[in-house]
């Protein structure tokens, strides 16, 4: 599109009388930019992706491997490397930590603006020119420019993590992660004021962990002794774990610090406005990401979770479905029953058996083969209908899912494939 414009306004300027030179400085902008784009691979990379685990071996992962596929569809003469790591793939704990539109970072605008401004200026002045700058001046000032930045970072951050201090005893164990710190841009306006529901990221993919935040003492030695876990009797397990002990009084010491750090992030999961959804009952992570992710979203993007079947079964979810159903749309549901060689004993072949899809305004569900009609509302409107009975979104569907599934009833942990819209 820009090659026909820059074609066009060429044969314009020709026809006004201007010569080549003119031409060309007139221009000059227009092939800027084609030349800016031709990067695209990198720019998509360094501008456009985010993401956030727990794990630094994860991110480092995930980085090298977006870093490959950049370079890889990148001309051999325009290869540069895109820096990403501690910049748009980071490592914290999404859970924890400021949400966008926390009230405590009307206090920080004018740091959050100037770090929001730096930012941009990395992503588009990048340390790694085609030709290297005369004593290497390109590279001191991206360097002092990111350093800048994460000082500012660090200061946000340790102002933020202090309101966490009444809820955990050692907050850096927990890796906190500010949203609006980390990924400005995103969220906050050129004064460092929130974006409010035009804030927020365009698409969100992700598989969450499927967890209860509730500490499992054979889990924790399972990794020790594998029978630990499902084999052994309860005085079995007793025995075992002493003996386990015995070998290493470490364990024991590890075993009291995970429980007491589950425990705390329970009860601030809990306590925190940020999870208003999550019914009543143990705190599950799947749960929690599923609403974290939902207010991350920008109104009108979109948002795919791999989660259990429970989502849209359990009366303990009656309150996140609400959230889904009425304040967004749910565009397509895939539930699979699990496959032997693909979730390990977890039961029967895989099997797809709901799906739904956005035809203009309307909304069209399959379930077990059968096509469904949503009861002639649009698609923002609710309640979705399944197997030709309403859905509503207080009430358990589960009778109404098992009713219509072909030959296997439905079992917790089935995975359920969801792409949702928020409205």
């Amino acid at each position: 599109m820009l090659d026909a414009e820059h074609s066009r306004r060429s044969r314009e300027l020709a026809q006004q009388g201007l010569n080549g030179f003119e031409i060309r400085a007139e221009l000059a902008p227009l092939v800027a930019e084609l030349e800016r784009i031709q990067d695209y691979p990198r720019l998509i990379v360094e501008a456009h992706l985010y993401g956030v685990d727990l794990d630094p071996q994860a991110a480092e992962i995930a980085t090298v491997n977006l870093m490959m596929r950049a370079m890889a569809d990148l001309r051999a003469g325009r290869r540069r490397l895109p820096l990403i790591l501690n910049q748009n793939i980071k490592v914290g704990n999404s859970l924890i930590g400021a949400a966008p539109g926390d009230p405590r970072l009307e206090a920080h605008a004018a740091d959050l603006a100037e770090l929001r401004r730096m930012r941009l200026e990395l992503a588009s002045a990048p340390p790694s020119p085609p030709a290297p700058l005369p004593g290497g001046e390109g590279r001191e000032v991206h360097d002092a420019l990111y350093q800048a930045s994460e000082a500012i970072d660090a200061r946000l951050s340790a102002a933020l993590d202090a309101g966490l201090a009444r809820h955990f005893s050692g907050v850096d164990a927990h890796r906190p992660f500010h949203w609006p710190v980390e990924f400005p841009e995103a969220f906050l306006d050129e004064q460092g004021r929130s974006l409010g529901d035009a804030g927020g990221f365009q698409v969100i993919v992700g598989n969450p962990p499927w967890e209860i935040l509730k500490p499992d003492l054979r889990e924790f030695y399972a990794q020790f002794d594998p029978d630990v876990e499902s084999k052994l009797t309860r005085s079995d397990v007793e025995r075992r774990i002493a003996e386990l002990d015995a070998e290493d009084p470490q364990r024991a010491t590890a075993w009291q610090a995970q429980k007491a750090r589950i425990e705390a992030e329970a009860a601030y999961c809990g306590a925190a406005p940020d999870y208003r959804r999550q019914g009543r009952g143990d705190r599950a992570t799947h749960k929690l990401f599923l609403e974290r992710a939902y207010r991350l979203l920008r109104s009108g993007s979109r948002l795919g979770y791999v989660v259990p079947s429970g989502i849209y079964t359990d009366l303990g979810t009656r309150e996140l479905r609400q959230m889904l159903l009425e304040e967004g749309n749910v565009q397509y549901l895939f539930s699979f029953s699990n496959e032997r060689f693909f979730f390990p004993r977890r039961g029967p072949p895989l099997q797809v058996r709901a799906a739904g899809r956005a035809e203009g305004a309307a909304e069209r569900w399959v379930l077990g083969g059968v096509p469904v009609q949503p009861a002639g509302r649009d698609q923002t409107a609710g309640p979705c209908r399944i197997s030709g009975r309403p859905i509503e979104s207080g009430a358990n569907p589960a009778r109404v899912a098992r009713a219509s599934e072909p030959r296997h009833p439905e079992r917790d942990g089935v995975p359920i494939s969801a792409r949702l819209r928020r409205c």
